[in-house]
């Protein structure tokens, strides 16, 4: 079981890989919105040149975040990925990742920009994640205990 250090290191490392994430969408949205219906990809899977030349900066100055582009022939985006170190492990640290979809592909071409307007939550608040944990185990028990007098009739979700 993962200790309440780890706990607060994944809700640290969610909102840090949003706000890099919602940092860089509208750059490279910036770069793809006039290329909407021309061909982006080498037939390779690797962006043009004259593309790659355009892109903004990948890097950050927080070192413990990292970019990378998604490798498909069908979704242009990136992914943001964190890494948090737990704050009691000494050499050990938490990875979240946030996914920047730019559009859709289709034979190297950009054929559709994902043009969504709704940020990725940055503000999870580690008291709050803990009072749902608690909540959903509540929850759960009450459930199972449910699901346990049931038996023999372990079909029931057909019944209703």
């Amino acid at each position: 079981m993962r200790n309440f250090n780890a706990l607060s290191a994944d809700v640290k490392a969610e909102n840090k890989a949003n706000k890099y994430a919602n940092e860089l969408r509208p750059k490279l949205l910036a770069v793809f919105t006039p290329l909407l219906g021309s061909k982006i990809l080498k037939g390779d899977g690797c962006l043009l040149k004259k593309i790659q030349e355009s892109l903004p900066s990948l890097t950050f100055d927080d070192k413990s975040v990292s970019v990378y582009r998604l490798s498909s022939n069908y979704s242009l985006g990136w992914t943001v990925k964190v890494c948090e170190k737990i704050p009691d492990k000494e050499y050990t640290c938490t990875y979240r990742s946030a996914t920047v979809y730019i559009g859709d592909l289709e034979g190297g071409t950009l054929k559709k920009l994902h043009l969504d307007k709704n940020p990725l939550k940055e503000d999870y608040v580690l008291e709050d994640i803990v009072a749902d944990i608690k909540t959903y185990k509540a929850a759960k028990a009450v459930a199972d205990a449910a699901e346990s007098k049931l038996f023999p009739f372990t079909d029931y979700k057909d019944y209703i």
